[in-house]
């Protein structure tokens, strides 16, 4: 770097820089979708983050469902149409999905305030101190190793579990079925509450091949994304 300004973390990842662009939450407070309603919501931009978690207390699987991917059909998973119980680790649609949608501060205009604020070269706003919330990235990865993995772990918790959101672009499920052979693609977050308030989150990619009586469980590479929201 020889001009402008560069944050990096402990791990040495550049955090905040001229160059590139850093998302903003569109609200300051979350979202709600139905199970079956249309995803991604309306006015949803290609380079928009969708996060998403169920209901408070409702430990359910949040996912995204492709009906129809030549006409792109895709809905919030709903019971009526997936979570078939061979799935492992599947655990129903919840009631409602509670979401933030993040953008790209180069989509916003900058506020006026006291703060730091970080331009690029063209002009377009980067980075600014002034939003009242923002995300940390609590997880990020893929589960195609083991299938599933759990977080924070297999016996710990998260303290506050409706402040942890799940990225929902990578999430699918989808079914193929030709001459009596099935194919289920999927790929979730399974909310675990403890108590009213806490819990963990299971990251989960598998593939499910069906032919009569027997099914066959394969893991699938997921790219998943676990973030909190602060503030």
């Amino acid at each position: 770097m020889s001009y402008g300004i560069e944050i990096k973390n402990t791990n040495g990842n550049i955090i905040i820089d001229e160059k590139h662009a850093n998302y903003y939450l569109e609200t300051t407070s979350h979202q709600s979708a139905s199970p079956a309603a249309t995803y991604p919501p309306t006015n949803t931009s290609s380079t928009d983050l969708i996060f998403a978690r169920p209901a408070d207390g409702e430990s359910k699987t949040v996912s995204v469902r492709y009906f129809d991917t030549t006409s792109n059909n895709v809905k919030w998973a709903d019971d009526a149409n997936q979570y078939p119980s061979s799935i492992r680790n599947f655990k129903g649609a919840p009631t409602s999905y509670k979401y933030y949608r993040a953008k790209k501060y180069s989509d916003k205009s900058a506020p006026n305030g006291i703060g730091l604020q970080v331009f690029g070269s063209n002009g377009d706003l980067y980075f600014t101190t002034t939003d009242n919330k923002t995300i940390q990235i609590v997880a990020v990865g893929n589960s195609q190793a083991a299938g599933h993995v759990t977080f924070p772990s297999t016996s710990g918790v998260y303290t506050n579990l409706g402040d942890y959101y799940c990225l929902m672009n990578t999430s699918v499920y989808n079914t193929f079925s030709e001459d009596g052979y099935g194919l289920e693609v999927s790929s979730f977050y399974t909310y675990e509450w403890t108590t009213s308030t806490s819990g963990r989150i299971k990251v989960a990619g598998e593939y499910l091949y069906g032919e009569g009586s027997s099914d066959f469980h394969f893991p699938q590479r997921f790219d998943y994304m676990i973030v909190k929201v602060l503030g």
